[in-house]
């Protein structure tokens, strides 16, 4: 967490491409499905974090792909 304006507290995104964490705590991780969610955020925007298992991950990895290839032959 960074400290911002008026002591409140702001979380830290690193990237796929980004370095390691270097001093920084961290407190969780995204998960692949929703990496190129985040990757469309704005600065600043609100964003909430919910806890999921391994299995909820995976399965939501699953169907981000499925989704990706119904629109990538959509598009054939």
């Amino acid at each position: 967490l960074s400290r911002g304006l008026g002591d409140v507290y702001k979380a830290v995104i690193l990237h796929r491409d980004a370095v390691s964490g270097g001093g920084y705590f961290m407190i969780g991780a995204v998960i692949s499905a929703d990496m190129d969610l985040i990757g469309q955020l704005l600065p600043n925007s609100a964003t909430r974090f919910i806890r999921v298992t391994m299995d909820e991950a995976l399965r939501a990895r699953k169907d981000r792909e499925n989704l990706l290839n119904k629109i990538r032959k959509y598009l054939e």
